[in-house]
């Protein structure tokens, strides 16, 4: 009996043993935070530039140095799944809406994306249907936040936008606070006094994209009602030096934009300012017309295409003089160590400059990565909760603490300090709408011109025989560059001028008079002679040549143009005899 006994029980462990071995018999459960990444495929806001390599960057940077720790003890590793948000060649809001499904289907526990306002709309929608949290990383439409989260957070609450700021009021007052700033530059070659004015003003024209990203700040900048008057977007302590003279709506997809342009051009006076509003194609045809027509206006504004590496060669050198808002200037080091090492790593692996949708995504990717003493907000802050949910999608209670633990971001990204509005917006100029990113100034050194949220404006300009996107504001920074102006928005043969208009005369607050005398020339000589970025004594206007240091050459400049002025007066602009 008992050798039977015996028998028995070796023949259950035999076949017990096979059939452990027969079942494959995972060690430990993967440990995985998938993320969706939807944009623009056929587009370099998607890729070569955009939002698809900078999400590999982060992901392979993150899961290098040992993934996302958590609240369980293990290591995150993170993987992405890439979606087409069917922007090409015409907005598909049901396609897209079926992409971002696949996309939650297939387990994203978190999705980046959305270019296009108009698809971008269907993938909020059916992220907040779902309860997956949302990063809009490109359209910067601002009802996408403040007709869903604002207006309803219990169904929006699990949509955010890391990229860029909203167009109103962010965009806009960035763009406007800018252009403010050049009136004791433009006033003196281009102030015109108009019929029942007292005043002379500087003309512009506002030409946009007709896309619903840039319909209000259109309006904002074309009705006197609003940039005008005591409380005027365009007033200066209740007088307003400017005129909108023109206004137009361009297709997203014209090409020739030469009928707009000659209507600009044939305008008496001609404007100073060529405000444009574009994110896609007709944004290169722009530059070009405006450059071969010879309009003496200075086209300032959003030009999404203008960031891209090849603009110059594109354009043929005629983006020259351009200004745009941009993330960071030709790896500038607005966070010294932090900015231009993340532009050259990316030049480095990707063999292009990034465009704005890459810093969002890479920093809205790392933000999950990073230690609770780093960031509040990141995934591990979370605790239990992060864990559950990401074990559990539809559990609930771990998904509204994932969302408020998101909430509480505050952290150093690779354009400077951030935070998310919450319900009680934060409230620098106006209204910001809630989860909107917004620059914590109160965190950094140095402040802009105006406000703004982790960006700057720049400049194509030719350094040293070389084309570079440079930083113009902030101004006071090693890495800042002078504005410069168009040479042919003078008088016939007052061209030279653009260099040495820009002297600001000390104690003048209000910077240029138009004439280049000897109170230009001592301001070259004296105070700030022999002076580079970071003296106490350096001016940036001026730095004549633009080369970061003011000396002899520079005195040759103002000394080049000695004795020329350029005033305005009676409804037209007068030379001396």
């Amino acid at each position: 009996m008992k050798s039977k006994a015996f028998a028995g029980l070796m023949t259950t462990l035999l076949l017990v043993s096979i059939m452990l071995y027969a079942l494959p018999v995972k060690a430990t459960p993967d440990y995985v935070i998938k993320i969706g990444i939807i944009g623009p495929v056929g587009l370099p806001h998607y890729s070569p530039a955009g939002m698809k390599e900078a999400a590999e960057m982060a992901r392979d940077e993150v899961n290098t140095a040992g993934g996302v720790q958590l609240a369980d003890g293990h290591n995150y590793t993170i993987t992405l799944d890439f979606a087409d948000e069917n922007a090409l060649p015409t907005p598909n809001p049901d396609a897209a809406r079926s992409e971002t499904l696949r996309l939650i289907s297939d387990g994203c526990a978190f999705i980046i994306g959305g270019f296009r306002t108009e698809v971008t709309t269907a993938i909020l929608e059916t992220c907040a249907e779902n309860k997956v949290p949302f990063f809009i990383d490109g359209a910067s439409t601002t009802e996408l936040l403040k007709d869903t989260v604002s207006a309803d957070y219990n169904t929006y609450k699990y949509i955010f936008r890391i990229m860029p700021m909203c167009s109103t009021p962010g965009l806009f007052l960035s763009l406007t606070y800018w252009i403010q700033s050049l009136v004791p530059k433009l006033l003196p070659i281009f102030g015109y006094v108009h019929s029942g004015m007292s005043i002379p003003q500087i003309d512009y024209a506002v030409v946009t994209e007709d896309l619903a990203w840039t319909t209000s700040m259109h309006i904002a900048l074309t009705d006197p009602t609003k940039y005008a008057g005591p409380a005027g977007y365009l007033s200066i302590s209740g007088t307003c030096y400017f005129n909108c003279t023109y206004n137009a709506r361009i297709p997203e997809t014209a090409t020739d934009l030469t009928p707009w342009l000659n209507q600009i051009k044939a305008l008496n006076p001609q404007p100073a300012i060529l405000v444009h509003e574009f994110s896609g194609r007709a944004g290169l045809p722009l530059i070009i017309q405006w450059k071969e027509l010879g309009l003496k206006c200075l086209p300032i504004g959003i030009n999404v295409l203008g960031q891209m590496q090849d603009h110059w060669s594109n354009t043929l050198g005629k983006c020259q003089y351009e200004t745009i808002l941009n993330p960071t200037g030709t790896a500038s080091p607005v966070v010294p160590g932090v900015t231009d090492v993340f532009w050259n790593n990316f030049v480095t692996e990707w063999g292009k400059w990034p465009i704005y949708t890459a810093f969002g995504a890479y920093d809205a990717i790392k933000a999950m990565a990073e230690p609770t003493n780093v960031n509040p907000g990141s995934l591990a802050a979370g605790g239990w909760d992060t864990v559950n949910y990401l074990s559990d999608h539809s559990n609930q209670a771990a998904l509204d603490a994932v969302i408020t633990t998101i909430e509480a971001t505050s952290r150093m990204g690779i354009l400077g300090p951030f935070k998310y509005s919450t319900l009680n917006p934060y409230n620098p100029i106006g209204l910001w709408w809630p989860h909107d990113v917004y620059f914590d100034a109160s965190s950094m050194s140095y402040t802009w011109n105006r406000v703004s949220t982790r960006g700057c404006i720049i400049q194509w300009q030719v350094i040293g025989g070389n084309d570079y996107m440079e930083v113009i504001d902030p101004i006071n920074q090693n890495y800042s560059r002078k504005f410069q102006l168009l040479p042919t928005s003078y008088p016939a043969g007052y061209g030279s001028m653009a260099d040495t208009d820009t002297v600001a005369a000390p104690g003048n607050s209000t910077g240029i008079d138009g004439t280049i005398d000897a109170t230009d020339m001592s301001w070259v000589t004296g105070a700030t002679w022999l002076s580079t970025p970071g003296s106490p004594y350096f001016n940036i206007n001026g730095d004549l040549d633009a080369n970061n240091y003011i000396n002899i050459i520079d005195v040759a400049i103002v000394g080049r143009d000695y004795g020329k002025t350029v005033v305005y007066g009676g409804g037209k602009i007068t030379l001396p005899p």
